[in-house]
């Protein structure tokens, strides 16, 4: 039998990643017998594992490391299921093609110095990429720590932190990075997650996070997987794998780095530059179920946290049972910070605990059985047993902020108490004490020195659990809907500006009242004359507008009038526009200028979409005019002409769901299925990559638009 287990069943076994990360033979090419290199660290590393295939290096002469063989010459490996390449990254296209002449299919390329160095680095990586598409080659990295099958014994890794030292279990980590892998791995473990892989994706120029997703995600061994990501390549593809996978019953935990870096270029529209990569990512996986988290500490909570055996809670009140008034104060508030509540427990139930609870302690909720109780475990157990059972519980956590060994008998003490209660429980040891966790951890009981990170989590996983299978399923049809002229990231626009062009307000308005989209009664003015006879037409107040493609921002420069009453406001409103217009541009004709009707004063909201360069058209919505740029909190999803797609929006941007009342709410869907509609239609055709509704006001009649700007990517 090889080192895979071949008992095994299932599709994953089918799929072409399969003899990659779980080799039968592996070859490491770069292995020097002399000193003790990164090829040598590797061949260590395989054979400490306990891998029982064939291991050879390959080097500059015959030897012997880890026990295996070294030899001097690819020729003499035959045909390994993976070739582990560590030679200068100038030698790695011709380690490839001479693997590839051979029939070895699959590669790990451990070696650096690529597209996160330099440009010819990156000229190096993008020939990889193009040889592996036409020799159909599976490669890891280059620039990756390697990675770690625990069933399969298989430890392609030179990292010393990464060891096959604990039974496998259900979660597999993907990561970018080696460290922070090793990070997930190390703070995870610690709290009783598992690990049945662990890959380190690197520059991810052949395989990227959706082909491991597609692959990890299909052994029913694998309940959780984590994953870190350092850009979003194929965004959309990943969000479709995320929501079939929680479709399929497994969570996912995301750990997103750069989310405050600002975009690869300074959006045009006011709207869309709020549209940061972190706010992005974070709703749009979150959207499908998806457990978003700040730091390695906090995916490492989460995953102990889902290591439970027992169910995940489906509601969010928790009893806490303290060794401490202070620590369950402490607790309890860390808890309701984290959307989680700690209810006073019923007056029968306070009833019934007080018979075991002294005077001194507390039976309410937060739980203070005291040092009294600690010493007698079955009252323990029993006082444990009665507040848990209680109907208006859904989980226990036991906190402590002590250390020592007196904490340590006091831990045992509690875990074993804890252990009876059939609800999900997790303990927070304020102090710290790996000799505590080992109690806890024995019982199959979640232990995490991190309380703020504990309750966090735990609040997260309930936020993912509540998005239901019908949401999962849209999100997923949402994510592989993209016309296929915008599924390209090339369609963002280069940091410069150069090769975009505004599509100004006049232009989009008579498009938009094409597609039946209501807009506000508007004139094309030519020159002041014009303006006066438009104004008379539409009936004073006015607005009066630049519509040049000079000046996106009109405000900024003072190129538009509101609420102009008469017509020899009109005139001298015409003239200071056209000199501020001058001013601005250095165009000695100021252009053509836009006459609406004055809308009536109320709500104002915006619908904004942009490229991303990882998930493609990406829309938002929140209150418009001036305050959208103060709002705090506005509401990103995927374009999706779905009324139901975009309610869920709504909910997430709370100031827009505040200022709506349910006419509103319904006129505001109504006009954003059209506009996403008109978007999904024509954006492909005219090269649009950014638009910009705002404001949307509302009247009796219905939502109407009255400024709209939109970006196109010219050839």
């Amino acid at each position: 039998m090889s080192s895979a287990d071949r008992s095994d069943t299932g599709p994953y076994h089918r799929h072409r990643l399969h003899r990659l990360l779980a080799p039968r033979s592996i070859a490491v090419l770069g292995v020097s017998a002399r000193r003790r290199n990164i090829g040598a660290i590797v061949m260590d590393n395989i054979r400490a594992a306990g891998f029982r295939g064939p291991v050879t290096g390959v080097g500059r002469e015959r030897a012997t490391v880890a026990g295996q063989p070294v030899v001097p010459s690819l020729d003499e490996v035959g045909r390994p299921d993976l070739l582990v390449v560590s030679v200068p990254a100038s030698q790695v296209v011709g380690a490839l093609k001479a693997g590839s002449a051979r029939g070895i299919r699959n590669y790990a390329i451990i070696t650096a110095g690529f597209a996160e160095s330099h440009q010819a680095g990156a000229e190096v990586q993008a020939e990889i990429r193009q040889l592996s598409a036409a020799d159909d080659l599976a490669v890891v990295g280059p620039n990756t720590v390697g990675f770690i099958n625990y069933r399969a014994k298989v430890n392609a890794s030179f990292a010393p932190w990464w060891k096959l030292d604990r039974p496998p279990g259900d979660v597999a980590v993907i990561s970018q990075s080696g460290g922070t892998a090793g990070a997930i791995m190390v703070l995870g473990a610690k709290g009783g997650a598992r690990f049945g892989y662990v890959v380190g994706s690197g520059n991810e120029a052949v395989l990227d996070l959706v082909d491991y997703l597609d692959y990890i995600g299909a052994d029913p061994r694998i309940r959780t997987m984590a994953i870190y990501s350092e850009g979003w390549r194929r965004g959309r593809d990943v969000v479709a794998r995320i929501a079939q996978l929680r479709e399929a019953g497994k969570l996912i935990v995301v750990l997103s780095a750069a989310r405050s870096v600002s975009a690869a270029r300074a959006a045009v529209s006011h709207t869309a530059s709020l549209a940061t990569p972190g706010d992005v990512s974070r709703q749009v996986l979150e959207s499908v179920g998806a457990i978003v988290v700040d730091t390695p500490q906090d995916a490492g909570a989460t995953l102990a946290m889902l290591s439970s055996k027992r169910p995940l809670p489906h509601g969010r009140r928790l009893l806490v049972c303290a060794d401490a008034g202070g620590s369950g104060v402490l607790s309890s508030d860390l808890a309701e910070e984290a959307g989680l509540s700690v209810p006073e427990l019923p007056t029968d139930t306070q009833t019934e605990l007080e018979k075991y609870v002294p005077a001194f302690g507390s039976a309410r909720n937060p739980l203070d059985p005291t040092p009294v109780l600690f010493a007698n475990l079955p009252q323990l157990k029993e006082v444990i047993r009665l507040a848990a059972s209680d109907p208006g519980i859904d989980a226990l956590v036991v906190a402590s902020a002590h250390n020592g060994p007196g904490a340590v008998r006091m831990g045992r003490t509690m875990a074993q108490a804890a252990s009876q209660v059939e609800k999900f429980s997790f303990a927070v040891w304020n102090a710290g004490s790996d000799q505590v966790a080992k109690e806890y951890l024995r019982l199959g009981i979640p232990y995490l020195d991190d309380p703020r990170s504990a309750f966090q989590s735990l609040s997260k996983i309930l936020s993912a659990q509540s998005v239901d299978t019908d949401v999962l399923r849209r999100a997923g049809v949402a994510a592989r809907s993209v016309p296929a002229e915008l599924a390209d990231v090339d369609r963002t626009a280069p940091a410069d500006g150069s090769r975009i062009a505004l599509l100004t307000e006049d232009v989009l308005e008579a498009w938009f009242a094409q597609a039946g989209i209501r807009v506000v009664p508007s004139r094309i003015c030519a020159n002041a004359a014009d303006a006066v006879a438009a104004a008379r037409e539409l009936g004073f107040p006015v607005v009066l507008k630049s519509v040049s493609p000079k000046v996106p921002h009109r405000a900024r420069v003072g190129a538009v009038a509101l609420g102009i009453g008469d017509e020899a406001s009109v005139r001298r409103e015409y003239r200071r526009i056209a000199e501020a217009v001058r001013s601005a541009t250095g165009d000695r004709r100021p252009g053509r200028m836009l006459m609406q009707a004055q809308a009536p004063r109320g709500v104002e909201a915006f619908l904004s979409i942009r490229v991303d360069a990882g998930f493609g058209p990406v829309a938002a919505i929140g209150i418009g005019g001036p305050a959208a740029q103060a709002q705090p909190a506005i509401a990103f999803g995927l374009v999706s002409a779905q009324r139901s797609d975009i309610e869920a929006m709504i909910s997430r941007a709370p100031l827009l769901r505040a200022s709506l009342d349910r006419h509103q709410t319904e006129q505001f869907l109504d006009i954003a299925v059209m506009i996403l509609r008109w978007w999904t239609d024509q954006a492909g055709e005219l090269g649009l990559i950014e638009l910009d509704v705002n404001p949307i006001m509302f009247d009796a009649t219905g939502a109407f638009v009255t400024d709209a700007l939109a970006v196109r990517l010219t050839v």
